[in-house]
C-alpha cells in the first residue's frame, strides 16, 4: 500500500493509452488522458466497471465486479402489475383505468429505486475498499455512466473520505424514463454532498447554483494547442477545389435534425463545389437511413487524434451542430463537446448550429469566435454559409479569435491546473 495519499477516479471510460484499439477509444477518454497526465501516475488510481485495455497506463487500475442494475420503465412495469395498456388507460370513460394506471406509476417508481438500491451499494462498497487499500484521500466520481456518481458518494459515505462529483453532462438531464427518474432522484443529494461540484461550461454552473446553491468549478474539456500550419499545406483527403466543410466525431440523436438543415442549406446554395466532410466511426448505412447521406456529403472513415488534427486545421468551415429537436433537451442546452476547444484551436471558421439557448451558440455569440445559427430556419443557415464562403475576411477573422480562445480557456495548460488545484483544495492534500 501506498504511504502517500491518491485520488481515485471513478469512471466508465479509461484514459486513452496509445495502443487502445480503435473500438475501444473515446471523447471521454480522451479528455481523462489529458487531465490525469497532469497527474503523477502514483497518485491516483482509476476503478472502472470496464475491460482492461492493452497497454493501459502506468497508474493503478481497478476492474469492478459487474452489478447490472435491472430498471423497469414506468410503462413495462404498470403493465406487468395492473395488466393494462396505456391506449386503454387513455379512454376518456375507463376511470378505473386510470386510478390503476396512477397505482401502478407509484409501484413502478418504488420497483425501480429498490431495483437500484442494492447494486449501488455493491458498487459503493467495492470502491470503498479499493480506496481504502489505496491510501486515497479523495474519491473523484465521473458522470459519463448513470451508477458512477452515486456508487462513489456511497463509497464515500461508508469511508469519510471527501467525494467530488466531476459532471460532463447534465446528470438530472441527461437520461430517459426511469432512468432519468432515479437520477433527479439521486441528484440532490450527490451535489449538496459534494466536497466540490466540477462541470465544463457556464451553463451547467448556473443552473446547480439556482436549483440547489452549489458553486460548481468550470473545468473545460481541455485541448493540447497545436503549432499553426504552413498555409500551404494541404490534406489529401480534402480536394484543394472543393469548399470543405468538416465535423469530426460521432453522429447521434443529439446532431441529427441539423445535420440535415446543413445540407439543406448546401443544396440551397446550388454550389456542386461545396462538400461536408464527415470523419466518424459511425457506418454509412446507419447514416444514411437517418438521412444524413447525397452528393454534397462525403464520408470518411475514423481517424486518430494526432491526424484528424491536421484534417481540421485544413478545413475551410469546421461545423459544430448540436440538434433542435431532442427528448433530452437539458442535455442539448447544457452540452459542452469536446470537440469544442480542437475546433478552437484549429484557428478555422466554425459554424455553430445549435439552439439560441445552448451553452455552445451562447460561447461562440460571446466571444464571436464563429458564425452562429441559432433557429431552425433554414434561410438563416444558408445565409451564413452564403457569407461565410465568400468572406475570405471573416473567415480568417473567426479563425484568429478562435484560437485565440482555445489559448485562453481550453488549452490543457490552463485546464489542467485548475483541475488538480480544485482536487487539492477539496482534498486537503496535494497531488503533484
Amino acid at each position: 500500500m501506498s504511504t502517500r495519499p491518491k485520488f481515485a477516479f471513478v469512471s466508465s471510460a479509461l484514459p486513452i493509452a496509445p495502443n487502445t484499439p480503435q473500438a475501444a477509444r473515446s471523447g471521454l477518454g480522451l479528455i481523462l488522458d489529458r487531465l490525469l497526465r497532469c497527474i503523477p501516475s502514483e497518485r491516483y488510481c482509476v476503478i472502472t466497471t470496464l475491460d482492461r485495455p492493452p497497454d493501459a497506463l502506468d497508474a493503478a487500475y481497478y476492474f469492478l465486479k459487474s452489478h447490472h442494475m435491472s430498471l423497469f420503465s414506468l410503462e413495462q412495469t404498470l403493465s406487468t402489475t395492473v395488466g393494462i395498456s396505456r391506449a386503454r388507460f387513455y379512454r376518456p370513460c375507463l376511470r378505473w383505468f386510470r386510478s390503476a394506471y396512477r397505482a401502478g406509476k407509484r409501484l413502478a417508481y418504488s420497483t425501480m429505486v429498490a431495483n437500484a438500491e442494492q447494486p449501488i451499494k455493491n458498487r459503493g462498497h467495492q470502491i470503498a475498499k479499493i480506496a481504502q487499500r489505496e491510501n486515497c484521500a479523495l474519491i473523484v466520481g465521473c458522470s459519463g455512466e448513470l451508477y458512477d456518481l452515486p456508487a462513489a458518494h456511497r463509497a464515500s459515505q461508508l469511508t469519510g473520505i471527501p467525494f467530488v462529483a466531476y459532471i460532463l453532462d447534465y446528470y438530472g438531464g441527461g437520461w430517459r424514463g426511469s432512468q432519468g427518474a432515479l437520477a433527479r432522484r439521486l441528484e440532490p443529494a450527490l451535489l449538496k454532498d459534494a466536497a466540490a461540484v466540477l462541470v465544463t461550461n457556464e451553463h451547467m454552473a448556473d443552473i446547480y447554483r439556482r436549483d440547489y446553491g452549489v458553486e460548481a468549478a468550470i473545468i473545460r474539456n481541455p485541448c493540447v494547442i497545436p503549432p499553426p500550419l504552413p498555409a500551404d499545406t494541404p490534406d489529401p483527403l480534402l480536394p484543394s477545389d472543393t469548399v470543405n466543410i468538416v465535423y469530426t466525431g460521432a453522429v447521434y440523436t443529439a446532431h441529427y435534425d441539423a445535420f440535415h438543415r446543413l445540407t439543406a442549406a448546401i443544396r440551397a446554395l446550388q454550389r456542386s463545389d461545396v462538400k461536408l466532410h464527415i470523419f466518424t466511426n459511425n457506418p454509412p448505412s446507419v447514416l444514411a437511413l437517418e438521412g444524413i447521406s447525397g452528393s454534397e456529403v462525403v464520408l470518411h472513415n475514423y481517424l486518430p487524434p494526432e491526424r484528424i488534427v491536421h484534417v481540421q486545421q485544413r478545413a475551410d468551415i469546421l461545423f459544430l451542430p448540436l440538434a433542435f429537436h431532442s427528448d433530452l433537451p437539458k442535455m442539448i442546452a447544457t452540452s459542452a463537446p469536446g470537440k469544442t476547444g480542437e475546433y478552437l484551436a484549429a484557428g478555422r471558421a466554425v459554424l455553430v448550429h445549435a439552439p439560441s439557448d445552448s451553452f455552445l451558440s451562447w460561447y461562440f455569440r460571446q466571444h464571436a469566435c464563429g458564425a452562429v445559427a441559432d433557429s431552425e430556419d433554414i434561410g438563416l443557415l444558408t445565409d451564413t454559409l452564403r457569407r461565410l464562403i465568400g468572406d475570405a475576411a471573416w473567415r480568417e477573422q473567426l479563425g484568429q479569435s478562435a484560437r485565440a480562445r482555445a489559448v485562453a480557456d481550453f488549452d490543457l495548460a490552463v485546464v489542467g491546473p485548475r483541475f488538480v488545484n480544485a482536487l487539492e483544495t477539496a482534498a486537503g492534500v496535494r497531488f503533484t
